[in-house]
């Protein structure tokens, strides 16, 4: 009798509010016995119930509603560790539902949640600015969504846990545009590049760069006009044309890897690569005839460019969204498998190929 008189004692000097039938009921604080946690707030049968604010010692707290006894329902709650705070829904003492998380590192996500974890759809704007809106998993971008990075690209498609995977599409600032396969948070597989110069270059990529077998530039806006506004005749120079690279001064875009600030995606460098660009020069005596060939084809078209094949400058630029083509050269037609199984072993890739090969890892 003695020791339960001394346990509500102590009991009373850890809780002032109301009771009923000898249990906390109605307002009330109490005061943990580890004096780490301090309550106050509802009160029914003995349990927090109701509105309440649930305070740690470390600076901590929870404060909205309680259902027997466990953070539910809508409410705010404070980490002072990490610095994160969160208003929305709770369940079971965890932020789950739809609730905004501001995160100390500065970053923000409004959206679903699943027990702690952004799960859903949602929006997270990072501490640079970049958006993300879409579909989150265990806390990370998976499924379909779109990313505003802030070197101004933006990105629609697939994602597998925060990387680009999948079909999607990415803007480039500059007005270039990539539509294809991605995977590893880069181009991968089939996919279109459609350059702001008007060229569309169609292939196969593999980690962010364009593939030599497969690869095709498939059009050429401005010889395209030309060849048309000269009839028939024009038919097989420009099936020649499409058989070979151009090489024109049109750069394919470079996203800023690395820093998380830009997308990465077609790592082709600044500059056009130099099989693109005419600083790899083909000797082969077949890519001069048919060049010669284009050019005989259209009587003062070319008059300025005829037995010139030096590099175009490097500061040609586009006008009014066409490429300005300057000393188009031709390379040789890939080897057919005839020619392949001819050529001798012991004599190494052609010059042509080998040169093309080189410059792409030079590029890098």
């Amino acid at each position: 009798m003695a020791a339960e008189r001394r346990e509500a004692g102590r009991e009373s000097r850890r809780y002032s509010g109301g009771l009923r039938n000898l249990l906390r009921d109605g307002f009330g604080v109490y005061v943990y016995p580890n004096r780490f946690f301090r309550y106050e707030g509802q009160w029914r049968k003995g349990k927090k119930h109701g509105r309440g604010k649930f305070i740690m010692k470390d600076g901590s707290f929870y404060e909205g509603e309680f259902v027997d006894g466990e953070m539910e329902g809508s409410g705010s709650r404070y980490w002072a560790r990490t610095g994160n705070s969160y208003s929305g829904q709770f369940h079971c003492g965890e932020p789950h539902g739809v609730g905004v998380m501001q995160y100390g590192s500065g970053d923000q996500y409004e959206g679903q949640f699943s027990y702690g974890l952004r799960e859903g759809h949602g929006v997270l704007i990072d501490k640079l600015g970049q958006k993300y809106e879409g579909c989150f998993h265990e806390n990370k971008k998976h499924g379909e969504g779109k990313m505003n990075f802030r070197n101004g690209d933006r990105y629609e498609g697939g994602w597998l846990f925060d990387q680009r995977q999948g079909h999607g599409v990415i803007r480039y600032r500059n007005g270039s545009i990539y539509e294809g396969q991605w995977r590893n948070n880069r181009c991968n597989g089939q996919g279109t590049m459609i350059d702001r110069s008007g060229v569309v270059y169609e292939g196969l990529w593999m980690n962010g760069r364009p593939c030599c077998d497969g690869f095709e530039v498939i059009s050429y806006p401005l010889m395209e006009r030309a060849f048309e506004s000269h009839g028939p005749r024009s038919a097989a120079p420009l099936a020649a044309a499409k058989s070979g690279f151009a090489q024109a001064d049109s750069p394919v875009p470079e996203g800023q890897p690395g820093s998380g600030g830009g997308s990465d995606g077609a790592t082709l460098g600044r500059d056009t690569p130099s099989y693109l660009d005419g600083r790899t020069e083909s000797k082969d005596p077949s890519a001069r005839r048919e060049s010669v060939a284009i050019l005989e084809s259209f009587p003062g078209q070319f008059d300025e460019q005829k037995e010139d094949f030096s590099t175009p400058p490097a500061s040609q630029r586009t006008e009014a969204g066409e490429a300005t083509f300057q000393n188009l050269m031709l390379a040789p037609s890939p080897m057919s498998e005839v020619e392949k199984a001819a050529w001798p072993l012991d004599k190494g890739l052609p010059e042509s190929l080998a040169s093309a090969l080189e410059s792409i890892t030079d590029s890098r």
